[in-house]
């Protein structure tokens, strides 16, 4: 079959501009109603709301910039950068290895669980759409236990052979944190559908920066310094009632 613009055939190109099949597929697991169970995590931000730390829309602007800056740029978005590099040389052995040591490096209960929750929903959801045996084989390690399938790896490893370049992996990634948030946010507070269309609006700048920065990085360079968020996530339990898992 010959290539053209809107062939939705996977394929790995760092370089490769994206193309309208690859855009569409993007749009489709970015979207809130993809059932990967985004909308039932807040990963201790529902604390924070309880606490009354985060109560209108300018100090909720304050917690996800840092939330991104602090947890995810620094953790979570280099596990995707690293998990697409590996994808990209069919490096399956190190694709596990990588999912093992994101495992280690969540150091509370729930950001574990969270993060293998939608990363399972995801593989079980994407693997009839995308015909990779490399990805049918991540998959079958998962239903052996012998990896945890967290989100941040499947998603560097579907849009590596998805052929999106590793910038929009990482970027996406970025965008779907804060976005997933904010939906849940604006009905945990509560806020108007208008702040959150404003909040999303004014994240844009940082995710763009951020996805810079981590382009000069390595997955040597994760670390963790959002602590008060994962004291956050631990509390989360023990809040009086709740309307996320985590």
């Amino acid at each position: 079959m010959s290539e053209n613009h809107n062939d939705l055939t996977p394929h790995s190109n760092t370089e490769a501009t994206t193309t309208n099949g690859q855009m569409l597929q993007l749009l489709h697991i970015l979207d809130s109603a993809f059932p990967i169970g985004g909308y039932t995590h807040s990963f201790g931000m529902e604390t924070f709301i309880q606490d009354e730390a985060i109560t209108n829309e300018h100090e909720l602007v304050e917690y996800l910039s840092s939330y991104l800056t602090n947890s995810v740029a620094t953790g979570d978005a280099l596990f995707v950068q690293e998990a697409y590099q590996r994808a990209s040389q069919s490096e399956l052995e190190q694709l596990i290895e990588l999912d093992h040591r994101c495992h280690a490096f969540k150091i509370t209960e729930e950001a574990r669980k969270g993060s293998a929750m939608m990363g399972r929903q995801f593989i079980k959801t994407v693997t009839p759409l995308l015909e990779d045996a490399q990805f049918v084989t991540f998959r079958e390690r998962l239903k052996q236990k012998q990896i945890d399938g967290h989100y941040p790896v499947v998603f560097g490893m579907y849009t590596s052979l998805l052929g999106v370049s590793v910038d929009v992996a990482v970027s996406t990634f970025l965008y779907s944190s804060m976005n997933s948030l904010i939906t849940n946010a604006v009905r945990a507070i509560p806020l108007g559908q208008q702040a959150g269309v404003r909040t999303v609006h004014a994240m844009f700048p940082l995710i763009s920066e951020l996805t810079k920065t981590i382009q000069g990085q390595t997955i040597e360079d994760i670390a963790n310094n959002a602590l008060l968020i994962d004291i956050s996530s631990m509390n989360h339990q023990f809040l009086r009632s709740r309307l996320f898992i985590s």
